[in-house]
Formats: structure tokens, sequence, C-alpha cells
């Protein structure tokens, strides 16, 4: 995604000299360092900019056949995760599984969550005895204010 610098000092020698730049990108073997400027502090918006939208991610959460570790008395968990291209958790929940359904399925929602191409959804369950499972969706795009609906089968 292209970018500009705003207010910065540029300097081609090292560090001897400084010049101020109101917009502009700095190219390699260029200096850069922050300067503050007098004048009014009031932030600069790039009118071409587009804000971050979000939008909702739902589905269900299913298991070929119960969930290691999970059943009896105890309570074990899932956790649901909306992951980036590049990795970064966007959001996530834990969803609680009682001992009786430990077959599922088991419904989920995430709301405010960035709308970006190529996220992935993650859910891993973590049994009452250390035991897990874990599934992971296919690619999806997620467009703004609308919602995608994903579906993800956990594995051992």
């Amino acid at each position: 995604m292209p970018v500009a610098f705003r207010n910065y000092g540029l300097s081609t020698n090292d560090g001897r000299n400084w010049t101020h730049v109101a917009v502009g990108v700095p190219r390699q073997g260029q200096w850069v360092r922050r300067e503050a400027r007098p004048g009014p502090s009031a932030p600069q918006v790039n009118e071409a900019a587009t804000p971050i939208s979000y939008g909702k991610v739902l589905g269900q959460i299913s298991a070929a056949s119960a969930l290691p570790g999970a059943g009896g008395a105890g309570v074990s968990k899932l956790t649901v995760a909306v992951v980036s291209a590049w990795g970064e958790m966007l959001a996530s929940r834990t969803i609680l599984v009682p001992g009786d359904n430990a077959a599922g399925p088991w419904p989920f929602e995430l709301v405010d969550v960035p709308a970006f191409n190529n996220l992935r959804l993650s859910v891993t369950h973590e049994g009452v005895k250390g035991v897990t499972a874990s599934g992971e969706s296919a690619p999806f795009e997620l467009r703004p204010n609308l919602s995608a609906t994903v579906n993800v089968r956990l594995g051992k």
C-alpha cells in the first residue's frame, strides 16, 4: 500500500545536513528523522485514504466425532480466531463446550472484524486433560459492512 511521510527531515550525507520535507517518500540510502514543526497540531487528513471498515464473521464449528478430552463432567473450550494473511489475529472469542455436547456443532459470531482479503478462521480446542484438536478454514474475503459465513471442521 503506497504511503507518504509528512513533515520530516531528510539527509543525503549521513546526517551532516538536513532538509525539511513537507510530504514525500524517502529513497534508499537517505536518512529520515522526525521534525517538530511549529503551527497547529491538528492531524493532516489524506482525503484519498479510506478508513478500515469492519464486518462480521459467523458460522459453525463441527467435529467428525466427539472432541478428545471433552465430555464427562468437565467443560472444555474452543478458541475461534480470525487471522490476517500476514498472521495477525484480528478478532477472537472463546466458546465453552459443556460435557454433554462434546460432538457439536457449535455456532459462533465475531463482530467488528477488520475487512480484508485472504483471512482465515483458526479454531483450537483445549480438552479437560490438555488433549487438543484444531482446524482452519480456507482463505476468505470479508467485505466492509457485510458478513462472511465460514464453517470449520476440527481434526486431531
